[in-house]
This record gives C-alpha cells, structure tokens and sequence, in this order.
C-alpha cells in the first residue's frame, strides 16, 4: 500500500483475531534523557537512556469479541500486570504493523445518554515493540 494512508485501514489484533468496533489507537515512543551538559556550554549535550512505548485505544464496547473481553479482563478481572502477548497495531491490509506486549495500566467506560457506549484503554508496553514493513 502506498502512503500516506487513511485511518480507516487501521485495526487491532490480538492473536490474529481483530478487536473489532471502530477502533482507534494512539501509540507513543520515547526515550529517557538525562542532561550531559557542561557549564558554559551554549546548547545542552543529553544522556539517552531506556525507551518505552505505551498508548491508548478506544472503541465501541463489545464484550462479546473475544479480544475485547481479554482485554477487559486483563485489568477488571485478572491479576493488575497481567502481560498481553503479541498485539498486533495494523497500519492497513499489506502487512505493516507494530507489535509487542502489553500491560493495560487503566480502562474506561464512558455512557452517555446521547450517544454509544465506549470503551478505552491505556496502555504501556512490556519490552521493546516491533515495526514490521511488508
């Protein structure tokens, strides 16, 4: 597929099933930075550290998909930490995607009268996360 691409595409899996209703997904990366600047110096100098990756995601609820309901379970109903392997952050249909495990950190279930439920999740990652390009 050629890029840019539409968020349309997008989509979660967790082994290889989709996580479906409408899904978005926010995925951030970082890395620690510690200052290395000497005195006197006009433009700080910086000490990398370690990476980490974590996000959110947000979608129509729907605890009958069974990688929502893993999901959901992963923080409400299973010890806190639990480490979800291998979920698959779909760029589109040709086969880019990042990976990598998880940890839910917090989720979320905003109802309201005017509109669908919702469910949200955020994230952080467990380990280093993958870029796969087709």
């Amino acid at each position: 597929m050629s890029y840019p691409i539409h968020g349309k595409v997008t989509r979660v899996a967790k082994n290889n099933v989709p996580i479906v209703g409408g899904i978005e997904y926010n995925l951030e990366f970082s890395v620690d930075l510690d200052d290395n600047s000497n005195t006197g110096e006009n433009w700080k100098k910086w000490l990398a550290g370690q990476g980490e990756w974590g996000g959110t995601m947000q979608y129509s609820l729907d605890p009958t998909n069974p990688e929502q309901k893993a999901l959901i379970d992963a923080i409400v109903c299973a010890s806190p930490g639990t480490v979800l392997t291998d979920v698959v952050f779909r760029l589109e249909d040709s086969g880019d995607y990042f990976s990598g495990d998880i940890i839910i950190t917090s989720f979320s279930v905003p109802a309201t009268v005017s509109g669908k439920v919702t469910g949200s999740f955020n994230f952080k990652g467990q380990g280093a996360p993958s870029l796969t390009v087709a």
